[in-house]
């Protein structure tokens, strides 16, 4: 009876055992399963963090280009500015001479038409 007994209790050790050795194998090849899910999710985090610093430097590569253009164009414009300003500037002076021209002749008429009529009476 005991050799029975010891007999089934090595029985259901050994199958302990084997459902022990079962459970750790699982174990085992679920931490490695989830150590290369890490590994993987890691390697993917790094990538758009590296894509992200690249968007980065780019957009601010192109703001920088940006700025340049605009600050290009504001230098022109404010050229344009100051050329039509001294354009203005002249033909002022222009309008000025020639209305000061135009009422001394209007004023040489006059004074030819006073001497005309003069002469005539």
């Amino acid at each position: 009876k005991q050799w029975y007994q010891r007999r089934v209790r090595g029985s259901v050790m050994e199958t302990r055992l084997s459902q022990l050795s079962d459970v750790i194998e699982y174990k085992d090849k679920s931490q490695d399963h989830l150590r290369k899910s890490l590994s993987f999710e890691q390697g993917r985090v790094h990538q758009l963090k590296e894509d992200l610093d690249t968007t980065y430097e780019k957009t601010f590569e192109h703001i920088k280009v940006y700025e340049g253009r605009v600050s290009t164009i504001t230098e022109r414009l404010n050229l344009q500015q100051h050329q039509i300003k001294a354009r203005l500037e002249a033909y002022e002076e222009e309008i000025a001479v020639l209305r000061s021209q135009n009422q001394a002749m209007k004023q040489s008429l006059r004074e030819k038409d006073g001497m005309m009529d003069e002469l005539g009476s």
